[in-house]
Parts: structure tokens; C-alpha cells; sequence
């Protein structure tokens, strides 16, 4: 019995040995890029990782906390054990068009939440990603453009071309 039980500890310690699983840092990693128009953030995953969907969230936290996720375009996702997850890497494209829609403001901060697997059994706890920028806000909304129209001295056949 004694060497059945000497079996099976030295079985598991040398199967724990062969297993290499990422640090965290490896196995995901995050980027935001600011653009003119948009933020992109990308989530470059590790060999054989891979996201659970339902717990990608993406939120504006600053001014005010709002979930966005539903509004973003999120990749196609796939079954995969009992699971709905992201096997490639994660470009998420969020235009200013939406920050603003949502909340008028020149400053944010975003937050990306996510949560992943190896596919060797190891799942990682819950990480989240945050970014602070400004807004140009040089740019007049549809409000603007047609305060200035009718302010100006214009003729009606005037007004009418200018609208269309």
C-alpha cells in the first residue's frame, strides 16, 4: 500500500513538472492605442490561452461609470467546453462617436475587464485594464453647424442648398 501511495505522488509531482503555465504578464497581454477618432485596445493572449466572453466588459469609469460592452463590436466567439471563449487575439475598437453618445466630456478613463485559461487547465483570476485620455473636442457637433447656418444673413434658396 505504501508503494501504490509513493506511485501516485511521484505520478502527479511529475506530471505538475511538465506543465509550464505563463505568468500572467505572458499570457495576456494589454495595449490601448489612441487615434484620431477612436481607442483600440488590443489583448494579445499567450500560447493555447484563451477568454471567457462573458466576462469581457468594456466601461467608461471617468466622468461616470457606464458599461459600453454591448455597444462595442466584440470578435465572433466560439463553443469550447461548456464555455462561449476567444481563442485569437482581441481588437476592440471604441470611437470617440460612442464615448460621446454616451457622456459629453474631453476626459475619460476606460476600463477593460477580461478573464482567460490555458487550455492545459490553469485559469487565471479576473484582470482589468484602465486608460486616461482627452478628447479633441475641436471638432462642432450637429447642434453647432445648424445654430451658425441660421444665424447667418442667408437667403431662403440659400438655406434650403446649404441644408441639403
Amino acid at each position: 500500500m505504501r508503494n501504490i501511495f509513493i506511485l501516485m505522488v511521484l505520478t502527479v509531482f511529475s506530471f505538475a513538472i511538465e506543465q509550464k503555465f505563463l505568468d500572467p504578464e505572458e499570457a495576456f497581454k494589454p495595449k490601448f492605442e489612441k487615434f484620431d477618432d477612436r481607442i483600440v485596445f488590443t489583448l494579445e493572449l499567450g500560447k493555447d490561452m484563451y477568454l471567457y466572453d462573458e466576462r469581457l466588459k468594456v466601461n467608461i469609469l471617468k466622468p461616470k461609470k457606464i458599461d459600453i460592452t454591448k455597444l462595442v463590436v466584440l470578435p465572433d466567439a466560439v463553443n469550447y467546453e461548456e464555455f462561449v471563449v476567444h481563442f485569437d487575439n482581441l481588437n476592440l475598437n471604441i470611437p470617440f462617436d460612442l464615448l460621446q453618445s454616451q457622456i459629453k466630456s474631453n476626459e475619460y478613463e476606460l476600463e477593460v475587464q477580461f478573464q482567460g485559461c490555458s487550455k492545459a487547465g490553469l485559469c487565471y483570476a479576473p484582470m482589468s485594464e484602465k486608460y486616461s485620455f482627452s478628447v479633441n473636442s475641436s471638432v462642432p457637433d450637429a447642434k453647432t453647424i445648424n445654430t451658425a447656418l441660421i444665424s447667418e444673413d442667408i437667403s431662403e434658396s440659400d438655406s434650403i442648398t446649404s441644408t441639403l
